[in-house]
């Protein structure tokens, strides 16, 4: 790896030890001995405005190796099981009001087909598919699914224990009554948080909380809006909501001490754009604005930082440091590092990298997927201010993961009729869960087989 380096900087170093053997031209005694006065060292401000004339810009070439860096834990989980059930809306007398026969087949050996895979799906009881994974103080919860009909009308929280690799059913929501539940599962300041929708015209959303070790669940609060995700703020939760088909976000922050409800102005941004710094929306501005380019400008509690990029295909944020990873058809990905405290940014080929990224305490994660003869899924650990990205993992499963300061990656296989393990269909697809998650998504059943972590 190559680094372009400023010598001005030892230089000036040398300068300062140099000039150390003046007398202080201040002095205060302090008994029979002369003492310098006390200076206070230059701090930076309390917020920083930056723009690229501040940032020394530095060429990096990438390196990928093998091995795993001190961040990186991998754990295998053992053990995991959530059993099986019929949901309630495949009952004869419910299931066409959720899933209607198709009659229409001019075939008459493929409509015979269909309505005996159809019967059997029918009576088949759900092993249950993992929609989401929390981890919290030790333990895993997963949100379950046993709902392969129409998704909505039989999930579970369950709890497992790695130490002791024992799995328990924490709560359960089972009837027609349900619009799907446990999807939006997550860790908030030490507790377990899920939103419910009511089914009715008009957007109502009530947020409710799990007691992690009974399973007992509690109605926080209700709002006449969507919530698209619950996240941790510095004083309590962010919630990102949204009213229409535009998906245009606003946020509400629910603070615990005060069980104060705040209201974010709306910024009128993509739900699906939302980017956090230590838990607070920041205001990105630029790209493809009305159908031209302009330069990105990022502002957060702690800088506002202008930039001469353009585009972009990701932005992730740190109080020290800002990646703004692009893709051009033409020139490939670049990602760009701000590095805050030396004043530098960095630029590095990033090809193959864009997407499935993946932000963790320090750094970022990057699920590279290779779907055909060979179905794998590559996990890489990126150090961006080092330009090194490690190959930590290759996997024949499915892969779950989840951004942020509590970073993490699961991985997982379907499960076969006869309850073995099998290889996941290259006919599955990749995407976004709205949760900050990456994922694979399956029609089949799912068990977990390991855990990568990050920042620890």
């Amino acid at each position: 790896m190559k680094k372009i380096i400023s010598t001005i900087a030892a230089a000036a170093l040398l300068g300062t030890l140099c000039a150390c053997e003046d007398k202080p031209a201040r002095s205060e005694p302090v008994g029979d001995v002369t003492a310098p006065a006390a200076t206070e060292a230059p701090t930076e401000p309390a917020y920083l405005e930056l723009t690229e004339e501040d940032f020394a810009p530095v060429d990096m070439v990438q390196e990928i190796t093998d091995g795993t860096p001190s961040a990186v834990h991998c754990t295998e989980l053992e053990g995991v099981d959530f059993g099986e059930r019929l949901s309630p809306c495949k009952a004869p007398d419910e299931c066409e009001k959720y899933s209607p026969r198709i009659s229409t087949f001019k075939d008459p050996e493929f409509q015979e087909q269909y309505d005996r895979e159809r019967q059997a799906k029918l009576e088949t009881p759900f092993k249950g598919r993992t929609d989401t994974v929390v981890r919290l103080d030790g333990k895993l919860y997963f949100s379950v699914n046993f709902d392969d009909l129409c998704s909505r009308h039989d999930s579970s929280v369950f709890r497992y224990d790695t130490a002791a690799k024992e799995t328990t059913e924490l709560v359960r929501r089972e009837g027609l009554e349900y619009n799907g539940s446990f999807a939006s599962l997550c860790a908030v300041h030490g507790r377990l948080f899920f939103t419910e929708s009511a089914k009715s015209e008009t957007p109502h959303t009530t947020i409710c909380e799990i007691d992690p070790e009974s399973g007992d669940v509690t109605e926080l609060l209700s709002l006449d809006t969507n919530v698209y995700s619950l996240r941790e703020s510095e004083d309590g939760m962010l919630i990102t909501c949204y009213d229409g088909g535009d998906a245009s976000a606003y946020y509400k922050e629910y603070i615990f001490e005060t069980k104060e409800l705040r209201d974010y102005k709306k910024t009128g941004g993509s739900i699906y754009d939302t980017v956090l710094c230590d838990g607070v929306p920041a205001e990105v501005t630029g790209g493809l604005v009305d159908g031209k380019y302009e330069p990105v400008t990022v502002k957060t509690q702690y800088y506002t930082i202008s930039t001469d990029i353009t585009s972009y295909a990701g932005i992730f944020l740190w109080r020290d440091k800002v990646c703004i990873a692009t893709e051009d058809n033409f020139n490939g990905s670049w990602l760009y590092t701000y590095d805050i405290a030396n004043r530098e940014r960095l630029k590095m080929k990033f090809d193959g990298f864009i997407s499935g990224l993946i932000k963790t305490k320090d750094a970022l994660a990057c699920i590279s997927h290779n779907v055909g003869n060979d179905t794998y899924t590559v996990l890489y650990y990126i150090e961006p201010t080092l330009g090194t990205a490690f190959r930590v993992g290759k996997e024949e499963g499915m892969v779950m993961a989840v951004g942020g300061d509590d970073a993490y990656v699961l991985t997982f296989r379907p499960v076969t009729e006869d309850g073995t393990l099998s290889n996941w269909s290259s006919g599955d697809g990749i995407g976004y869960n709205g949760y900050g998650s990456v994922f694979y998504s399956t029609s089949e059943p799912t068990v977990p087989d390991k855990l990568y972590t990050f920042g620890e």
